[in-house]
């Protein structure tokens, strides 16, 4: 009687210590995944921030290491408030968390696919990133930034045989993402 006793004394002791050990490890995980995207997601704004001082079609490649855990990647774009954020889907021990990363200019996928997310409505426009631009792992993404968002090669306009490119009204400067 007296084992059991203290078997069951070692259970009351061992399964709750196991129950706070795993919460606090993946709690610490879920933070550390938000704190790399928070870093990614600066090291995205300085590099647009920075080629759009250098003007139309500059461009760098940027290396980064994606961390586990993330479930999409999409640009938001908001017209009506002249907003663009970076959206990243993250899967947590708690579900399904998102998180917005402001951009000064909007950032578009060279090559995009389909979107089916609730942030995704008629005033606002998603440009979702195929999974190898945020899958586990090192990266190089090239980042284009355009003063033309609906053409990422604009042609120059022809003014008496010289080439010039210039914003026109309406058109406005954002940047293009890629995987190199």
């Amino acid at each position: 009687m007296e084992y059991l006793m203290i078997i069951a004394l070692a259970m009351m002791i061992i399964i709750p210590g196991m129950t706070l050990y795993r919460d606090f490890f993946l709690g610490n995980s879920d933070d550390l995944t938000k704190t790399k995207i928070s870093v990614i997601s600066s090291k995205i704004e300085e590099s647009i921030s920075t080629l759009s001082l250098y003007g139309d079609s500059s461009s760098t490649i940027l290396e980064i290491d994606m961390p586990s855990g993330i479930d999409s990647m999409f640009s938001l774009e908001i017209p009506s408030n002249n907003e663009s954020y970076i959206v990243y889907k993250i899967l947590t021990s708690f579900g399904i968390e998102t998180e917005y990363y402001e951009t000064s200019f909007p950032l578009k996928s060279v090559e995009s696919i389909s979107c089916n997310h609730e942030d995704c409505t008629s005033d606002k426009t998603c440009i979702c990133f195929p999974t190898r631009y945020y899958s586990k792992g090192k990266k190089n993404l090239k980042l284009k930034i355009s003063k033309r968002c609906d053409s990422l090669n604009p042609e120059p306009l022809k003014v008496d045989g010289t080439q010039i490119i210039y914003k026109r009204p309406g058109e406005k400067t954002c940047a293009y993402v890629s995987s190199v």
